[in-house]
């Protein structure tokens, strides 16, 4: 599901595949918030100052931080509950991979 609103948002097919596996996108604005979501989740937030300026070299400013945090929290609450509830997936979030 969280692929399927990932190209509803705009990220192309080939670029959700590439975060899926683990490859870097084409695009260059999704493959640094995909680092910079990666290397909060990997430092738990404990982010030094050189991450930080990695990050506002990115054009990741405090404020998108913040909202990369905000969305980190939503996600993890929203995939706890599916986990506990197991909801079937509706056919329009499905995800085609091809």
């Amino acid at each position: 599901m969280h692929s399927k609103f990932s190209e509803i948002n705009g990220v192309s097919h080939e670029d959700v595949l590439a975060i899926r596996s683990g490859e870097t996108p084409k695009d260059k604005h999704v493959g640094n918030l995909v680092w910079g979501t990666q290397t909060i989740l990997e430092k738990r937030g404990h982010l030094s100052e050189k991450e930080l300026e990695i990050m506002e070299d990115m054009g990741i400013d405090r404020a998108r931080l913040y909202e990369i945090l905000a969305h980190i929290g939503r996600k993890m609450i929203a995939n706890y509950a599916v986990h506990i509830i197991k909801p079937e997936l509706e056919e329009e979030f499905v995800f085609n991979e091809k």
